[in-house]
């Protein structure tokens, strides 16, 4: 088994409540594993598999839904803030970035090259490295990828509002 999905209502007694079988890829390894915000999309790094994308909606079935192939060994992912990119740290082939926006036809977008990645994470807009005995490195997002949220515009105006200590406003 390579995933197993845990009801942990009663966190003295977890239950396994599903599971996706090891047996339809041969040797697929998972090393890091990150969920959307809403849970119903898992994306496992696999080593020299690449990513696999596992749809947890039904989390008594969750399912394979999707794969893309780096060209290094998918050692780390995370999210983007914005969940269309998927940052994978890719060893000796750098960071891959990943639009999965359709997690049925994941496409690469950009990358990071020259740099050996065993974790990649986000920082504002910055992709921060993680190379073991190298350290941290960090990385402004290459041109065109765009990891923020939208959200509707927001202005306010107050004026004429005078009030003294001890009072609470209504």
């Amino acid at each position: 088994t390579i995933l197993k999905v845990f009801d942990i209502s009663n966190s003295t007694n977890p239950l396994v409540i599903g599971s996706l079988s090891r047996s339809y890829v041969s040797g697929l390894q998972v090393i890091s594993m990150v969920l959307s915000k809403d849970g119903q999309l898992g994306f496992l790094s696999a080593g020299g598999l690449g990513i696999k994308v596992i749809d947890t909606s039904d989390s008594r079935n969750p399912t394979d839904i999707g794969s893309f192939d780096t060209a290094g060994h998918a050692w780390s992912v995370t999210l983007s803030p914005n969940e269309r990119y998927l940052f994978v740290a890719d060893t000796t082939q750098g960071v891959q970035i990943l639009d999965v926006l359709d997690p049925r036809n994941i496409t690469q977008v950009g990358h990071l090259d020259g740099i050996d990645a065993k974790r990649v994470a986000f920082y504002k807009n910055l992709i921060l490295v993680g190379n073991g005995h190298a350290g941290i490195k960090t990385y402004g997002l290459p041109e065109g990828i765009d990891v923020s949220i939208p959200g509707p515009a927001f202005s306010a105006s107050i004026s004429n509002i005078t009030m003294k200590a001890g009072e609470t406003s209504s």
